[in-house]
């Protein structure tokens, strides 16, 4: 399973709570450095599995950092549909 799939299935279980928070889901979580985690936020909004992400580049001289909030985000119908075909597969595979 990849970063983009695990994180998925993260975002699926916390939007399942009814205190959910994304916010708390961060790139340690996942050993993942902060521009790859944003990369990876970046990758599940363009297939359309999640809505709402916010992500901030570094300035063009290369300082500051990625940073990405997902207190907003938002997991799609087709984000849900994606997570339970990976949940299937694990199963059927263990």
């Amino acid at each position: 399973m990849n970063n983009a799939e695990r994180l998925l299935l993260e975002l699926c279980d916390e939007q399942a709570k009814d205190d959910s928070d994304m916010s708390r889901l961060t790139p340690d979580m996942f050993q993942l450095e902060m521009t790859s985690f944003a990369q990876t936020i970046l990758s599940l909004q363009d297939a359309g599995y999640i809505t709402g992400a916010f992500i901030s580049q570094p300035t063009t001289d290369g300082e500051g950092v990625w940073f990405s909030n997902l207190r907003n985000v938002w997991v799609t119908e087709n984000g849900v549909q994606k997570a339970r075909q990976l949940l299937e597969g694990l199963s059927k595979s263990s």
